[in-house]
């Protein structure tokens, strides 16, 4: 019992106040969840097809691309015309309907008006030009599903919400957009609770590798201070029993007039 009482008063000593921080930003987590961009805020802010000029079908698409089952193509109408976007696991292409060339985000100019769009059919307010930014992550884009969107373009809106999108350079989709509320209580909230730095979280392996053994030690600093509570009771309820048996009957006996 000896070993176990001196890994549960060490292990509490460091990962106490980190296990009751993972409490408290476990209970913000569940009101405000990390952001990301839903279904219906994607659709929401899709331009619908005009298809003013002769296109290629989604075949021919596969076959500019040479590429294998298993791709997931899609037609969309971006500012600068009807694109393809074939994905597959890990990597997006865009391609040009109109001529299967590539079509990817290379001008500020066209991420702004990108930008301009999709905020106009969400109805928010336009995108402010002196705030757009190509990034490579931040601390809302650092999750491994943004791999194949990188560099992103950041953008920031002039609306009392302070809101920013993030524009795809591979596709031209806006692929994120995030709130001022949301991000101060993410801070508080999934951010320290995952330990999300983006200096680490950029690091996959590390980030994944540290998370699982601090939780690892936090796990065998509960289950010690289970077992020991639970021996503890058992050790105090047959010291009770001892002493009730010795009994002489006497009035200052603490185990009986307790």
């Amino acid at each position: 019992m000896r070993p176990l009482v001196v890994i549960h008063r060490w292990l509490g000593i460091g990962l106490g106040p980190l296990v009751a921080m993972w409490f408290a930003t476990g209970i913000v987590m569940h009101f405000v969840p990390f952001p990301n961009q839903s279904e219906s805020q994607r659709v929401a802010g899709l331009s619908p097809l005009t298809l003013e000029v002769q296109v290629h079908g989604p075949a021919d698409a596969v076959a500019a691309l040479g590429a294998a089952d298993g791709l997931r193509i899609r037609l969309i109408q971006r500012t600068d015309g009807p694109i393809y976007i074939a994905s597959d696991g890990s990597t997006s292409t865009a391609l040009r309907a109109s001529d299967l060339a590539p079509a990817t985000v290379r001008s500020r100019e066209l991420a702004l008006a990108i930008g301009a769009d999709y905020a106009r059919r969400r109805r928010m307010a336009a995108p402010d030009p002196a705030r757009l930014a190509l990034i490579d992550h931040d601390q809302w884009t650092v999750a491994g599903h943004y791999q194949r969107h990188r560099p992103l373009y950041h953008l920031a809106l002039d609306d009392d919400a302070r809101t920013e999108f993030y524009v795809s350079s591979t596709t031209g989709e806006v692929v994120l957009d995030t709130t001022r509320w949301e991000r101060r209580w993410n801070l508080i909230g999934s951010v320290a609770h995952w330990i999300y730095a983006p200096a680490l979280r950029s690091k996959p392996e590390l980030w994944s590798a540290i998370v699982k053994w601090l939780s690892f030690a936090a796990l065998t600093l509960v289950v010690a201070g289970a077992v020991l509570g639970v021996a503890r009771v058992g050790i105090g309820a047959s010291g009770r029993r001892r002493a009730i048996a010795a009994c002489t009957g006497g009035t200052t006996c603490s185990a009986c007039h307790r």
